[in-house]
């Protein structure tokens, strides 16, 4: 097993942050090689929402099968993952700081074969990069959305 962190500081509110990271449908908007999400069962953002995450990786499919299992909206989520030979179990931390939006992700994740265990710690740099870089597309999305007024609000009477 190995484990790793990744942090990133999104310049929006907790709530149009945690939003976005929540809605399943954006996902490959900012998950490198991340085509779609196919939900299988519950309700997303919701523990219990189950589905499978279907990567393209060197021309190949690879789908991932995630399960929610723990949520605490603009909290923390937890989920665990596994396809490609890899188990993960994930922890998403948010945390609104004047304004911005501190996101940590706490990973665990474990070889499935023996061939996996032995490149799982060759693997984890590659992994922690992947996933900030993961990161940066969701800030970049984060911070270029437009936040929609409420009903009434900026019109004039």
């Amino acid at each position: 097993m190995v484990t790793y962190e990744t942090s990133i500081t999104i310049q929006k509110p907790l709530k149009e942050t945690y939003d976005v990271i929540a809605d399943y449908e954006k996902a490959p908007q900012w998950i490198t090689g991340l085509k779609k999400v196919e939900p299988l069962e519950g309700t997303p953002g919701k523990a219990g929402f189950v589905a499978n995450y279907i990567f393209e990786e060197r021309g190949r499919k690879v789908i991932f099968h995630e399960e929610v299992t723990v949520v605490e909206p603009y909290n923390f989520f937890q989920q665990k993952m596994e396809g490609g030979g890899l188990a993960t179990e994930g922890k998403v931390h948010f945390q609104e700081q004047q304004g911005d939006t501190r996101i940590l992700m706490k990973n665990k994740v474990w070889g499935k074969s023996l061939l996996m265990k032995l490149f799982l710690p060759l693997m984890k740099g590659m992994m922690k990069r992947r996933q900030m870089n993961d990161l940066q597309n969701l800030k970049l999305l984060v911070e270029r959305e437009q936040r929609l007024p409420a009903s009434g609000e900026g019109q004039g009477e």
